[in-house]
């Protein structure tokens, strides 16, 4: 195992005890548990990139391409997770019966940033262009799906009261032809305001 894929998980194991304290324990110091999570992704992804920097500039056009793609989709990883939820709503008002939002990306599925968190480690492999990079990339990518299935069984049937709804309107992972023309009316009709 490499030492970015030790970080890496790492990071999952704390976002894994952040979810649950948030349900369980609600232990203040484990609060802080969500941002340490991400701290050590993100150092485990600036690793990958740090240590396999030669294999990058030996490949401009390779690199040029799929580190495009990981841009556009690391874009869309934080507006999706940051700035697709109503932040009032979901960060400032304290809401004692908690709704989930179904609007816009969470039309198209219920984890949609767990969509554009895969496809943006796989462009960060092929950017990259190492079988370790790769396997790194893969890792990261088993760990995100474990969570959302941990968060779809266990912690958001806890957090949001209609959940069980959103689920019987919703596809899981893939979006389908329905949840797809949901989303994009939700965009296009946002398009047409002033």
């Amino acid at each position: 195992m490499t030492w970015t894929e030790i970080i890496g998980s790492m990071g999952f194991f704390c976002y894994f005890l952040y979810d649950i304290n948030s349900v369980t324990w609600k232990n203040k110091f484990l609060q802080r548990f969500f941002l340490v999570g991400t701290l050590l992704v993100a150092f485990a992804t600036g690793g990958m990139v740090v240590r396999d920097w030669k294999t990058i500039v030996s490949h401009p056009l390779q690199a040029v391409l799929f580190g495009t793609a990981a841009l556009v989709l690391f874009c869309l990883l934080v507006y999706t997770l940051f700035f697709a939820l109503p932040f009032e709503e979901t960060y400032v008002e304290e809401n004692h019966e908690r709704k989930t939002y179904t609007e816009g990306m969470y039309a198209l599925c219920r984890h949609p940033g767990v969509l554009w968190f895969a496809l943006l480690y796989l462009a960060l492999a092929g950017m990259i262009g190492t079988l370790r990079a790769a396997g790194d990339s893969c890792l990261l990518i088993f760990w995100n799906t474990v969570y959302i299935c941990l968060q779809d069984r266990v912690i958001f049937p806890q957090t949001f009261s209609d959940y069980g709804k959103y689920r019987e309107t919703t596809p899981f992972l893939f979006p389908d032809r329905e949840s797809l023309g949901r989303c994009l009316r939700f965009f296009k009709g946002k398009g047409g305001r002033s």
